[in-house]
């Protein structure tokens, strides 16, 4: 196995382990983006979904904003001070009971035209399982209003976007008007009428009149299921119409910049080494010329102001195959770019280890670090002072801590998992989370499985390259408060790897040998290294 592809797997997005996602003040920005017709209170704000598989978890208003902390509380930052409080106003209100405080209970949040959307799942007793609501909150959080019928499917992910909210089940991608959101939806994209066949969602954004969908889908060859093929479509929103864009392969839409598509492909070389080319192209996917060029483990993003490039993926993977030790950490460099690429400034990241992160607006970078007490914190950064910077070291200001719930009775916590809730008896979980994110797997913050015996849980992806081309793979890792839980779950599923507590699943029969080996390693949470696309041999194990 090689080394090497953990640098890969972390240019395919590892960065998308981000609920240490990163949100910034806008309120000069909305001068400077909208000047090319974005406005944040009515568009997706495509800048906090920079990086794929990451829901948005931070939303600006005109006053400040809102980000997801621990536990699905949601904290309102202060614009004038970058104070963070709960999105709460119970008189005497400690904010640490879920049970008690408003704050509590939210999923993905957007600021939409004066109020805050998110969605939320209640257990319906007649059909036996979670049914999904869009709820319109006020700004202070104080009016909470059911505004949606009950979806049946499950929501992969949704947003809004000029005047409409759209989003994605395993069955298709929907619109419904958000001023008549109890309509029926229009369907985009049916997936069964058009043979996708176990759908994942790599990749669901919008940009001025197009929303963006990728997904990966299984391919039927000659009977029998085996690869995954990826696709990516362009809705215009004003003709109604939908197109396929032709990427090649492992090519991925990264952001947006002066009306101009990014997207990003990993090309091998003879040495076994990875780069990452960048491309930029119209917003349909045409005139698709290259933009530039950078080592496996670069990234590169907007905010609508500048082009950073950040070398974190590079500098931790560095980090986790020397001798070296933390003193010798080489440091996370940011360096900001215009659009044609001239150099700005830089300056390295204030933390001893690799911060994911995604920039947003002008003002501010919005940080999740551990504090002195081995606690997770949020920190801003000061955008304004972008050009003086001159490649020093950042300094990193406190806003407020993440986990404000009662967490006495706890241990350790998957922070990066959206819904978590983990405690003494989940460690296992976490030791599978820990494992595959050293070893460089692309690491997905939700897993898409409803079943209420389900504590928590995670996902993998996995690229390889096989008969017929290039694929991908999406394997929900999911933890139970025992094992006989995870047993009583696996028996309502027909394929699956099971380690105790922790189980892998897997929708179809047969999976690559090398794909069991690294699955069964993973919920050993002793993950072996994940391997080139290249190098898997054919040979297939059946899961009966």
């Amino acid at each position: 196995m090689k080394k090497n592809y953990a640098l890969i797997i972390a240019v395919m997005l590892i960065l998308s382990v981000i609920n240490l996602s990163a949100c910034t003040d806008n309120s000069n920005s909305t001068q400077n983006i909208s000047q090319t017709g974005f406005n944040y209170s009515t568009d997706m704000q495509y800048y906090y979904n920079n990086i794929s598989d990451s829901k948005l978890r931070c939303t600006e208003s005109e006053k400040g904003y809102y980000y997801r902390g621990d536990h699905g509380i949601v904290i309102f930052i202060d614009k004038n001070t970058m104070d963070g409080t709960p999105l709460c106003n119970k008189v005497n209100c400690l904010h640490n009971d879920p049970d008690e405080c408003d704050a509590y209970g939210y999923g993905i949040i957007q600021y939409y035209n004066g109020y805050l959307f998110t969605d939320k799942s209640e257990y319906d007793d007649k059909k036996m399982s979670d049914i999904t609501y869009i709820y319109k909150v006020s700004e202070d959080g104080t009016n909470k209003e059911k505004i949606t019928n009950g979806f049946k499917d499950m929501i992969l992910d949704w947003f809004i976007h000029k005047s409409s909210l759209y989003y994605v089940t395993d069955l298709g991608l929907y619109r419904i008007p958000i001023d008549s959101p109890k309509s029926d939806p229009s369907v985009i994209i049916d997936f069964k009428k058009n043979e996708f066949k176990n759908v994942n969602l790599n990749k669901f954004i919008a940009y001025k009149n197009y929303v963006y969908i990728s997904i990966s889908s299984m391919s039927d060859d000659n009977g029998s299921v085996d690869y995954y093929s990826v696709k990516t479509f362009a809705y215009d929103i004003e003709s109604e119409k939908l197109q396929e864009i032709a990427f090649d392969e492992l090519t991925e839409i990264t952001t947006f910049f002066n009306d101009s598509m990014i997207t990003y492909q990993t090309t091998i070389n003879e040495d076994n080494t990875y780069n990452v080319v960048y491309y930029i192209s119209d917003l349909n996917g045409d005139n698709k010329k290259k933009y530039a060029e950078y080592p496996s483990g670069y990234y590169m993003y907007s905010d609508g102001e500048y082009i950073y490039v950040d070398n974190g993926a590079y500098v931790n993977f560095s980090k986790e195959n020397s001798s070296n030790n933390e003193s010798d950490y080489l440091g996370q460099t940011i360096t900001v770019y215009d659009f044609k690429l001239e150099t700005i400034d830089s300056f390295v990241l204030p933390f001893t280890e690799w911060i994911d992160m995604c920039p947003q607006g002008v003002k501010h970078f919005l940080l999740a670090d551990k504090n002195e007490n081995d606690e997770f914190e949020l920190y801003y950064i000061d955008k304004n002072k972008i050009g003086n910077y001159n490649g020093s070291v950042a300094t990193k200001n406190p806003v407020c801590k993440l986990n404000w719930k009662n967490t006495s009775n706890q241990n350790k916590t998957i922070h990066t998992v959206a819904n978590t809730s983990t405690s003494k008896r989940h460690n296992q979980l976490y030791d599978c989370f820990i494992s595959a994110k050293k070893k460089g797997y692309k690491v997905i913050d939700n897993y898409k499985v409803d079943d209420k015996r389900i504590i928590d849980g995670f996902s993998i992806k996995v690229y390889w390259n096989g008969d017929g081309g290039s694929y991908t793979g999406e394997f929900p890792i999911v933890g139970f408060n025992n094992e006989t839980e995870a047993t009583s779950f696996c028996n309502t599923i027909n394929y699956y790897i099971k380690n105790k507590n922790v189980v892998a699943i897997v929708s179809i029969e047969k999976i690559p040998v090398e794909i069991y080996q690294m699955l069964n390693s993973i919920i050993s949470g002793n993950a072996i290294e994940p391997i080139s696309p290249n190098d898997f041999t054919g040979e297939m194990v059946l899961l009966a």
